[in-house]
């Protein structure tokens, strides 16, 4: 019941350019979430213009890359990029944040919206339909790379074994539990509440609670970042900020609700 981990994080070479699982997720996952918006907006299921598809989504890919490495340095090692800003902008050597990346998607989604004169719950309510597809691949693609480790398993008689982890415990696959959860499943639960795109803001909404609630979960199966460790007890940095995404999407929801019925 032990797996001894040996997975290549290298997809293929181009000539002498190593070109990683990781970084292929990124591109994989623009087309999964253009297309997908394409086609809903197409089939006249979300009412948000699909000519204005490609300037939101380019956006906010950019936003995930500049943002999602912005909130990695202001969240997760600060004292670190102070002391060694030109490593700053070396993304491909790790260090991203979904929550980073997050903020840039809404701050994106506003600002275009704001400018189209639109509501910006048109644009986000769509993405958040498609993000835990490519969610789920970022996921996959961390275990493929040996990251996020997981924390020991109870007996030791199962897990997985990293070759760079000195303990050589077994270790929860981590990841694999967010790709389910915060990938499959969430995706299963928005996809099948598709028809809400028509009321602004609600299935943003349900991201937030869903996956705030769902890595809540498999934040107890994680290793916490080495230079912060844990907050309180077995409670991590990561469960303080899906704990504010929570109680965002409640709100958010509430208010939803409350102008429905008005």
């Amino acid at each position: 019941m032990l797996y001894y981990h040996n997975l290549n994080p290298i997809a293929f070479y181009l000539d002498t350019t190593p070109i990683p699982w990781y970084w292929l997720n990124y591109l994989l996952g623009y087309f999964i979430v253009y297309f997908g918006a394409i086609i809903l907006t197409r089939r006249h299921i979300s009412p948000l213009p699909y000519q204005d598809i490609p300037i939101y989504a380019l956006g906010c890919w950019c936003a995930v890359f500049s943002c999602g490495r912005l909130g990695y340095v202001l969240i997760y090692r600060l004292d670190h990029y102070l002391a060694h800003p030109e490593q700053i902008h070396q993304i491909w050597l790790g260090g991203m944040s979904f929550h980073g990346a997050l903020i840039g998607c809404a701050v994106t989604c506003f600002s275009i919206a704001y400018l189209k004169k639109q509501s910006w719950f048109l644009a986000t309510d769509l993405f958040c339909l498609f993000i835990p597809m490519p969610l789920a691949l970022g996921r996959v693609t961390n275990f493929i790379n040996g990251e996020l480790l997981g924390r020991p398993t109870a007996s030791g008689l199962w897990g997985v074994i990293y070759p760079h982890d000195p303990s050589s415990l077994a270790r929860h696959p981590s990841a694999l539990y967010q790709a389910t959860l915060e990938g499959g499943l969430l995706f299963v639960v928005l996809w099948c509440r598709r028809t809400q795109l028509s009321q602004p803001g609600k299935l943003t909404s349900m991201f937030l609670m869903g996956y705030g609630g769902l890595r809540i979960i498999s934040e107890f199966y994680r290793l916490p970042d080495p230079q912060i460790g844990y907050i309180i007890g077995p409670f991590t940095l990561g469960h303080l900020l899906c704990t504010l995404m929570v109680v965002g999407g409640v709100g958010l929801y509430l208010k939803c609700q409350s102008s429905r019925s008005t």
